[in-house]
């Protein structure tokens, strides 16, 4: 520690035109001038922290970090002016530079005893990913995939939130997040007494735009959220990928959803969620899912009479559904997300509509897909789907046809007496 210091007792100031702080690879600079350090103490200076390697520092403080980018948190510096009372800090022309990150702004924080933060913060860009922790090896006695039971909920402190006071925005150019890409993200805070509302926020994304607004409330004993959110012509198939490793489905996507839900472990928010949804996807198709095939698989066991043989209808490598356009909306109540008006039009076929339910806490299917008048039952753990023909509602439409069919004709007979007389 190395210090220039001018103390003026009477005068009750305090001049510090240099002092260094050097603790390994970490070296503060500092300078800063206080006036009523007895009375009411005031200061105001410029801070510096040179370049430093935080891995470094942290191995010698005996602590134990290890991100899944071996990179991250490698290079470290900052840099700002600053002014502090004894109730109240404030942060201006703040830089900070981390790794590829580069962070400007201010923030500003007052009241020490009952602290509200303001800030206005502009980030280049930030890989988030890079900063996750290293997943833990899997023990090889451990339980089967499938089997694991699943990790407590995360303990939330409450009272902290309810306590907490904070106003600003956030802007950042280029975000990898979750394995998403976003850019032009602006992300606007406020909490007050326990109402922290994150939005409205917006950013671009998939050829794209997303909006929304999410709020969590935590004044009463459960804590409440509330998400009304939604996405403009994005392209589904890259988002899918990278949010999911999910490669089946392709097209320009309108969603949204507005929800509710309460907790704050992930298993409580999926079976409290209660809400509306919609979707329109144009010029795509369903991967995995060949609908005229299946269609046609279903004619000649009809046309044949073998429909014991076909019990069970089973999509194909290369296998796709193409359409223009495919759309419906979606009622959520505890969990449960029931549609009644899927309507697919596709170049191969015509008449495709479909209703039924996906169970998201227990991740169960039960859906019902008509192609013409065929009905294809698709149902199942989501991780492995069944598709069968509805042959009971297939040969109960075939009665029909044919009680219509002999009802025309002797129509048609009727007609013909009465025009002889």
């Amino acid at each position: 520690l190395k210090s220039r210091m001018n103390l003026d007792l009477e005068a009750q100031t305090l001049d510090v035109d240099s002092l260094t702080l050097a603790l390994g690879d970490l070296t503060l600079q500092t300078n800063f001038k206080g006036t009523h350090i007895f009375d009411a103490p005031a200061v105001t200076g410029a801070l510096e922290i040179s370049p430093f390697n935080p891995h470094v520092l942290m191995d010698k403080l005996g602590v134990k970090v290890e991100t899944v980018n071996k990179m991250a948190l490698t290079k470290l510096s900052l840099k700002t002016k600053f002014s502090a009372t004894t109730d109240g800090a404030e942060l201006k022309e703040l830089t900070v530079q981390m790794d590829a990150s580069r962070l400007n702004g201010s923030l500003d924080m007052s009241h020490f005893a009952r602290p509200s933060y303001q800030f206005d913060l502009a980030l280049d860009q930030i890989d988030l990913d890079s900063y996750l922790p290293l997943a833990a090896p899997a023990a090889a006695s451990g339980p089967k995939p499938g089997t694991a039971t699943p990790a407590p909920p995360v303990e939330v402190p409450l009272s902290a939130l309810r306590a907490l006071a904070v106003q600003g925005k956030f802007r950042i150019q280029k975000l990898k997040a979750m394995n998403l890409h976003s850019s032009d993200v602006v992300v606007q805070v406020a909490a007050d007494n326990g109402l922290i509302t994150l939005g409205p926020n917006q950013a671009k994304l998939y050829s794209g735009k997303y909006a929304g607004r999410t709020t969590l409330d935590v004044r009463g004993k459960t804590p409440t959220l509330a998400i009304d959110e939604s996405v403009s012509s994005v392209e589904l198939a890259p988002m899918l990928k990278d949010a999911l490793q999910f490669d089946k489905f392709t097209g320009t996507a309108n969603l949204s959803a507005k929800v509710t839900a309460q907790g704050l472990d992930a298993n409580q928010i999926k079976q409290t969620l209660n809400g509306t949804a919609s979707f329109a996807v144009q010029n795509g198709a369903i991967k995995g899912i060949d609908l005229k095939k299946m269609t046609d698989a279903i004619e000649a066991a009809k046309r044949d009479k073998t429909y014991q043989k076909l019990a069970e209808l089973s999509p194909q490598p290369g296998d796709e559904t193409r359409f223009s356009q495919l759309g419906g909306t979606a009622q959520i109540k505890n969990g449960v997300v029931q549609n009644n008006d899927l309507k697919i039009q596709s170049p191969k076929l015509l008449n495709i509509s479909g209703k039924g339910s996906a169970d998201l806490p227990k991740e169960i299917l039960d859906y019902n897909v008509t192609v013409g008048s065929y009905p294809i039952i698709i149902d199942g753990p989501f991780a492995k789907l069944r598709f069968r023909p509805d042959w009971n509602a297939i040969l109960k439409g075939k009665v029909e046809e044919k009680k219509t069919e002999v009802k025309e004709k002797f129509q048609e007979k009727l007609k013909e007496r009465f025009k002889l007389r």
